[in-house]
């Protein structure tokens, strides 16, 4: 299967039911995947629709309440950094991710995101030992980093080694066997996936590192040795999420020299960033902070918890000085993020900062508004409905900070007058 999945239409399903046998004979093999090799290379392509992802996750949310579950779950969506502020959410997130394995401590990723913003990025594990670069990040090591360091561990390999090990999606799915086909020359199974009612406590995207809320999945599965070609989530019949292999090699002399990073020229590794967003009380954060720091003097009615995070400027990663406070109520139902940063320095939110005025486009899903409360100015980010990474977020300045209080279960008006509100925090 060499097609462009962006273009082309998608792939003819047969419905044909299997016997009880050749559904035993699925789960066996899907059961047994990871066993059926000792290294493995390859190249993934991975696509997802923004706006469709996110209508599946709030259906989900919608079956996690109606099954009993009393907390949300977060969907994210990282981005490469931009230059500006965006003037509409990317729908298309694209990735091709070159990797190297010999289970089950030894990997190589070299992931290139071609959309929404070219972005690279590498992580290299050898046991316990690991190395991540990007360049606008730079290099980063656990070796070497002093005994405390040492035990910090990195992710990736997500997307991947869940297809070449899919035993996790036994208990999430009911499968339908659907026919036959071939992928890169290899006899694979058509499987149609259909997702089961979630228990209350329902780890579901955790576990098996497919999108959460879809009416199904379309998979194609080696004949020989169970792991996943090929994978589709469908809304009402339309693709929004793909990962497929172009290129997988299995059993191959991998060179040492695969699982241990050389920087690019000039470039030094440095330890783990744990000072990176350092925890700080509220008045620690005024004394660190070059610009005014701004405190909510009053919350609604509830005990309420306050986190505060100083982020320090730095070129690399490229950071711009900030300050972050997460208020929380003690009983889960309520929240209040505020973020603070100098005026001069705004740089691009998952809610963009929009300019008001007659000429300037709201992004897609998102109403902009200028109002008065208290004598001051402020710009309203509305969605036209709460979403996941899309809350409800007021924006303005006071005193040189730039200031924006985002809550995804607060009413407008109470948000409002807690922006109003805000107090400045003497540095002591």
């Amino acid at each position: 299967m060499s097609r462009d999945r962006a273009t082309s239409a998608p792939l003819e399903w047969s419905y044909t039911c299997g016997s009880m046998s050749q559904l035993g004979d699925l789960l066996e093999l899907l059961h047994g995947s990871r066993g059926t090799y000792r290294s493995v290379r390859g190249v993934l392509r991975h696509w997802l629709s923004f706006r469709l992802s996110q209508e599946a996750h709030e259906r989900w949310e919608r079956m996690l309440r109606a099954a009993g579950h009393s907390g949300g779950t977060a969907f994210q969506m990282v981005m490469a950094t931009s230059a500006g502020p965006l003037a509409e959410p990317p729908d298309r997130h694209e990735l091709v991710i070159r990797f190297w394995s010999e289970p089950p401590a030894r990997q190589r990723e070299e992931t290139t995101t071609l959309a929404p913003q070219p972005h690279e990025h590498t992580v290299v594990r050898d046991g316990t030992r690991w190395w991540t670069y990007s360049p606008e990040w730079g290099a980063m090591s656990n070796v070497a980093a002093g005994a405390d360091d040492e035990n910090i561990g990195v992710g990736g390999g997500e997307l991947w080694m869940a297809l070449l090990d899919p035993s996790a999606w036994i208990p999430a799915l009911d499968f339908q066997l659907e026919g036959e086909g071939d992928v890169l020359g290899r006899p694979a199974l058509r499987v149609r996936g259909l997702p089961r009612a979630p228990r209350g406590d329902d780890p579901f995207q955790v576990h098996t590192q497919l999108p959460a809320g879809a009416d199904e999945y379309r998979l194609l599965v080696d004949r020989k040795r169970g792991v996943v070609l090929f994978a589709a989530a469908l809304l009402e019949g339309e693709e929004f999420w793909v990962s497929e292999f172009v290129e997988l090699v299995f059993d191959e002399e991998l060179p040492a020299a695969t699982f241990v990073f050389e920087p690019p020229p000039g470039v030094e590794i440095r330890g783990p960033d744990l000072g990176l967003h350092e925890p700080v009380t509220i008045e620690e954060a005024a004394r660190r902070a070059s610009f005014p720091v701004f405190y909510l003097p009053e919350l609604p009615d509830g005990r309420w918890e306050l986190h505060v995070t100083y982020v320090a400027p730095r070129e690399r990663p490229p950071l711009t000085e900030s300050v972050h406070l997460a208020y929380h109520r003690a009983d889960a139902t309520r929240h209040v993020i505020v973020t603070e940063r100098p005026a001069s320095e705004r740089e691009p939110e998952p809610v963009p900062y929009v300019p008001a005025g007659p000429d300037v486009e709201a992004p897609a899903g998102l109403e902009v508004e200028e109002v008065a409360r208290a004598g001051r100015s402020f710009t309203v980010h509305r969605p036209h409905r709460l979403r996941h990474g899309l809350p409800l977020t007021v924006v303005f300045e006071r005193e040189g900070t730039a200031i924006q209080l985002s809550s995804g279960n607060l009413e407008e008006e109470v948000l409002l007058e807690l922006a109003a509100s805000m107090t400045r925090m003497e540095a002591r």
